[in-house]
């Protein structure tokens, strides 16, 4: 079992409801869900009653629940000795935000722990962004031909619709009722999902009535009934409750592809390199699994031998349950 796995489980368990785990991980509920029921699956024994939403531990669970923890915390402590006898990287990165991929703060956090001397700054305005040593967006029409590109993983997009509109009571969409309908769109200037949004809609013959320059606009013109929009899985406990429903599509579901971007020609500091192995490990990209392949059997390669490598495909969003 993996061990990103176990630490959920922890997490999940700690903090005593699936619906407080999807908070502090910034994570969907169901996917926890899911994962916790993997464990158990794995385990072949039950481990808590969840029925009320709440988790409560049986004394098998409670066990294994020590054990584990116990475990994660050796083998931090292990990595933290290794590590203390290794020289730190030192440095200051700059990842820049166009869209916020799934779980990235987790991500954030993650490097955190293990380049504590390494910076990372967060730059979400567009007018920082010459200095970024890291792109992050969504996928665009025509990539950037100046910029090596790394796929990292998908998110679903639900339909955004006034919480009075009479599909608001649905539970799912088709989406050749979509044509005819008026869409509202971010400004595609500063969200890149905009035109993977209309790459999806253009074909179901829907109708793009305007571009909105915030997102408070955006689903202000939705919740009036003035026309419908899109909207990331990830940001969608920030929209409900406040007028707006929101729909999954079907036959075709629309997806938001993520990806990490950096300019060709330039050198990656040694911190660079090492934000980016963490990236690819974090989101089980092609590569970061052929890594995990190689160290397993004894093999190990260059970090520039995977950057140089030119086929990537888009994987699985992690974790894989």
């Amino acid at each position: 079992m993996e061990r990103s796995i176990l630490e959920l489980f922890c997490q999940i368990v700690e903090a005593g409801s699936f619906a407080q785990a999807a908070h502090i991980l910034h994570m969907h509920q169901m996917r926890l869900e899911l994962l916790f029921s993997r464990v158990e699956r794995e385990l072949g024994v039950c481990l808590a009653d969840t029925q009320t939403g709440e988790i409560r531990l049986n004394p098998t669970g409670a066990r294994f629940y020590d054990r584990v923890r116990q475990a994660l915390g050796e083998i931090a402590d292990a990595e933290a000795e290794a590590r203390s006898r290794q020289p730190q990287l030192e440095g200051v990165l700059h990842l820049a935000l166009a869209e916020i991929p799934p779980e990235i703060f987790r991500l954030v956090l993650q490097f955190a722990r293990e380049c504590p001397g390494v910076n990372l700054r967060l730059l979400p305005r567009k007018a920082d962004w010459a200095q970024a040593d890291f792109f992050l967006h969504g996928d665009l029409a025509t990539p950037s031909p100046k910029f090596r590109r790394l796929p990292l993983c998908q998110e679903e997009m639900l339909l955004a619709i006034s919480a009075a509109h009479p599909w608001a009571q649905r539970k799912e969409i088709p989406a050749a009722l979509l044509c005819g309908e008026a869409f509202f769109l971010p400004d595609p200037g500063l969200y890149s999902f905009s035109e993977c949004a209309r790459a999806f809609l253009k074909p179901l013959g829907a109708m793009l009535t305007g571009w909105a320059p915030a997102l408070e606009t955006l689903y202000g013109f939705v919740r009036e009934g003035a026309g419908f929009s899109l909207c990331p899985a990830g940001a969608a406990d920030s929209l409900r409750g406040r007028g707006v429903a929101l729909l999954p599509i079907r036959e075709p579901a629309p997806v938001q592809s993520y990806s990490l971007s950096w300019r060709k020609g330039v050198p990656l500091s040694p911190a660079a390199h090492r934000f980016l192995q963490c990236v690819q490990d974090f989101y089980k990209t092609e590569e970061g699994r052929e890594r995990e392949t190689c160290a397993r059997g004894g093999k190990e390669l260059s970090h520039s031998e995977h950057i140089a490598q030119g086929s990537l495909h888009l994987p699985a969003p992690f974790p894989e349950i």
